[in-house]
């Protein structure tokens, strides 16, 4: 039987009258879909990528190291390749996606892809700034945050989307050239406030944890300490974030209160992911995929299908 690699992006598809029939595309060595009740897995095609899936829920992006495909989410069977970095096999690299285009790193810089177009702009360059991670994209589109290192700083940046006015918000020493630092960058209240992760820091005053951190720089404070994240997923209304740490599950309202632990689960690698009402949680258990209320009641095991990893991309 062949080894399930990847997993587990939440869509949603809305039927006439109101009615949601949700449901699962499955990364493995094939891509299929689930019912979120367990019932009627289905086969559609191989598969040997990871998605994105947009905020509106009406573009998916299939990607792998070096290409990036346009799917369409309601019949999967067939995709569209946007572009092709030819035999470049590290030229994507943290990609996430809006609307309208695509953000990713490629050799430490930030560039964009315009899903209409398909015009590649390059935002950053590496005589500025060293090691550009993790781009976060705003919901108006109009902002982009990332997270430069070098051998001294790890910082983040906020720019506009076409690159322009490059502003460095938040600094933090680094000594240790091979960590990165800050990761998991999240726009939240109204693109006026950003969460990002510190998972070590050489500076003693600075912890490890969860924190946010006002656009214009101020009020930078930690709102889930102590705790060493692997994944960020935000909520759909962007009003509660969850994370995996080591085999955790925490939940956390972005203002940082009601911080509470929801689940343990024996696998470290994964990445918890929210359905689209944001009223549950999937998470991977002994390598099979579970699903439970947001506040970790009834959890339940969604189908006898082992997984590896999971990778849910829904923002």
């Amino acid at each position: 039987m062949k080894k399930i690699y990847l997993l587990l992006i939440l869509i949603s598809i809305a039927l006439m009258f109101g009615c949601f029939e949700t449901w699962y595309p499955i990364y493995h060595d094939w891509l299929s879909t689930i019912n979120i009740d367990g019932t009627d897995l289905n086969y559609i095609r191989d598969s040997y990528g990871s998605f994105l899936l947009s905020p509106d829920r009406e573009t998916l992006i299939e990607y792998s190291s070096n290409k990036f495909w346009s799917v369409d989410p309601t019949n999967m069977s067939n995709r569209t390749l946007l572009h092709d970095f030819g035999d470049d096999s590290d030229a994507i690299d943290y990609p996430t996606l809006s609307n309208s285009f695509i953000a990713f790193c490629h050799y430490s810089d930030v560039y964009t892809l315009d899903l209409e177009t398909c015009i590649q702009n390059r935002l950053t360059y590496t005589g500025t700034f060293t090691n550009n991670r993790y781009p976060a994209i705003s919901s108006d589109e109009t902002k982009i945050a990332f997270a430069p290192k070098n051998d001294s700083l790890s910082s983040i940046v906020i720019m506009n989307s076409d690159g322009s006015e490059q502003n460095v918000i938040y600094e933090v020493e680094n000594t240790v050239s091979d960590r990165r630092y800050i990761k998991s960058i999240r726009f939240v209240s109204q693109d006026q406030v950003l969460l990002y992760v510190i998972n070590e820091s050489s500076d003693s005053t600075v912890d490890r944890g969860v924190y946010s951190i006002r656009t214009d720089g101020t009020d930078n404070h930690c709102i889930a300490e102590d705790v060493y994240p692997w994944y960020v997923t935000l909520s759909p209304n962007k009003d509660f974030i969850i994370f995996s740490d080591g085999g955790y599950i925490h939940k956390v309202n972005i203002d940082g209160t009601d911080h509470v632990l929801l689940a343990e689960s024996t696998d470290y690698y994964f990445f918890p992911s929210i359905t689209p009402d944001g009223e549950k949680i999937l998470y991977s258990n002994y390598h099979y995929p579970h699903i439970m209320n947001k506040d970790g009641t009834n959890d339940y095991e969604l189908i006898d299908k082992t997984i590896k990893r999971m990778s849910p991309e829904y923002k």
